[in-house]
C-alpha cells in the first residue's frame, strides 16, 4: 500500500499524477518494515520510484549437531542449517534429535541480515531410537519397526497403578493372581483408557515426547510381532485364518512342552494365568504371543458372518483356556464385543510416534 504525504493512494502497481514538488512516499507491506522514499518530481519526465522488501536469513546450530529443524510442521533440514529468504519478524524453529528432548529456538529476523540461533539439546529420559527401554511402570519395550512393543502383557500391578491414580474400579480375577500375572477382566475400552492415562502420565513427567503415544497394537502390528509378515488383505476380517499351520512357537503340532500357557494336549497346562515372561520369548524378545491371555488389538471387525448391531473387536494369541488347534494358529482372530470382559481377555501396549497434527484418538 502506497502513502503519499501520509495519505493512502492504493496498492501497487500504481500510477499517480502529483504536483511537481517534493513528496514523502511510504510503502507498507504486512510483515515487513515500511519502506520510505523522498522524491522531488521533475515535470519534464516520468518518475518511477521502486521499493524492495528484502528478506533475511537464519543460521541454526545445535549441540550436538544433526538435529532436524521443523517450522510450521515442515522439516527444513538438519543442523547446522542456513534458512534463506525468511520474512522479517519473529521466527521460531523446533529442533528434534533422537534421544534428546525437543527444543525451540526463536529470534527476530531483520531484512538483508543473518540471524544466528543456537541451542544445547537436553538428553531425554525416554526411549532412544532403536534400543529397548523400560518405562515408568517397569514395563519393558523392544523396537518393532517404527514402534516399540511391550515384551509382555500388561500386568496386574500396571493396571492397579492406573486404577489407583484414576479411581477406576479394579475387578480381580476369579482365581489367585500375583502382581506380575497379566491383568484380566478388561474390555477394549478399559485397555484404551489405560493407554491414554499412561501417555498423559509420562508426557507430564517428560519421559516421552508430545507426539509419542501409548496405544493398543493394530492387528497388522500384532501379526508382525508374531512373525506373520506375509499376510494379505486390507482388514482383520480379510486376513482372518488365511495362513494355516503357523503357530507362535513354529509349525509343529502339538505344541512343544513349555511352549506357552495353553489348555492343549501339550504345553504348560495350569488352568489359570501365569506370571508374564514365564516361557521362552520369540526371536524379537516378545513373550506370551501365544497363550496366557487373549490380547486386544485396536481394530474393529466388520465381517459379513458376524451379528450386526454390536461393537466387534479383535483379540489375538489364545489364552490359558485355549485348546482348539485353529484358535492357536497365529492368523486366528477372536471376534468379541469390545464391551465384554472375561478372565481370558487382556492386552499389551505399544509406544508409537504420531504423524504431525494427528490427535491421540485410537
Amino acid at each position: 500500500e502506497i502513502f503519499v504525504n501520509g495519505k493512502s493512494h492504493g496498492r501497487t502497481p500504481l500510477r499517480l499524477d502529483l504536483p511537481a514538488r517534493p513528496h514523502e512516499l511510504v510503502a507498507h507491506l504486512d510483515g515487513w518494515p515500511d519502506e520510505k522514499q523522498r522524491i522531488d518530481l521533475d515535470p519534464q519526465r516520468e518518475n518511477t520510484p521502486h521499493f524492495v522488501f528484502a528478506n533475511g536469513s537464519v543460521k541454526i546450530t545445535s549441540a550436538p549437531g544433526g538435529a532436524t529443524v521443523v517450522a510450521n510442521g515442515k522439516q527444513l533440514g538438519q543442523t547446522p542449517l542456513v534458512v534463506e529468504e525468511v520474512k522479517p519478524g519473529d521466527a521460531t524453529y523446533e529442533l528434534r534429535l533422537a534421544g534428546y528432548k525437543p527444543t525451540s529456538v526463536s529470534g527476530k529476523v531483520e531484512p538483508q541480515q543473518q540471524t544466528f540461533l543456537a541451542a544445547r539439546l537436553e538428553k531425554s529420559a525416554g526411549p532412544v531410537s532403536g534400543l529397548p527401554f523400560t518405562n515408568s511402570l517397569g514395563m519393558k519395550f523392544v523396537p518393532l519397526g517404527d514402534i516399540y512393543m511391550s515384551v509382555w502383557e500388561t500386568r496386574v500391578q500396571d493396571y492397579q497403578a492406573f486404577c489407583r491414580a484414576t479411581g477406576r474400579h479394579y475387578e480381580p480375577a476369579d482365581f489367585a493372581q500375583t502382581a506380575t500375572n497379566p491383568v484380566v477382566k478388561v474390555n477394549w475400552f478399559d485397555a484404551v483408557a489405560f493407554c491414554k492415562w499412561l501417555t498423559d502420565k509420562e508426557r507430564d513427567e517428560n519421559l516421552i515426547e508430545d507426539r509419542q503415544v501409548y496405544r493398543l497394537p493394530t492387528d497388522l502390528e500384532w501379526s508382525r510381532a508374531v512373525g506373520l509378515g506375509n499376510e494379505s488383505g486390507a482388514t482383520p476380517e480379510a486376513r482372518d485364518g488365511k495362513i494355516k499351520n503357523e503357530f507362535p512357537w513354529g509349525k509343529q503340532w502339538p505344541p512343544p512342552n513349555n511352549g506357552g500357557n495353553y489348555s492343549a494336549a501339550s504345553g504348560q497346562r495350569r488352568g489359570v494365568t501365569m506370571p508374564v515372561g514365564s516361557f521362552k520369548p520369540n526371536s524379537l524378545g516378545l513373550y506370551d504371543l501365544g497363550g496366557n491371555v487373549w490380547e486386544w488389538c485396536s481394530d474393529t471387525y466388520k465381517g459379513d458372518s458376524i451379528v450386526a448391531g454390536r461393537d466387534w473387536g479383535v483379540l489375538r494369541g489364545g489364552s490359558w483356556a485355549t485348546s482348539n488347534r485353529a484358535e492357536m494358529q497365529s492368523s486366528y482372530r477372536n471376534v468379541i464385543d469390545r464391551n465384554d470382559r472375561d478372565v481370558i481377555y487382556g492386552f499389551r501396549c505399544v509406544l508409537a510416534t504420531q504423524p504431525e497434527n494427528k490427535t491421540d484418538n485410537q
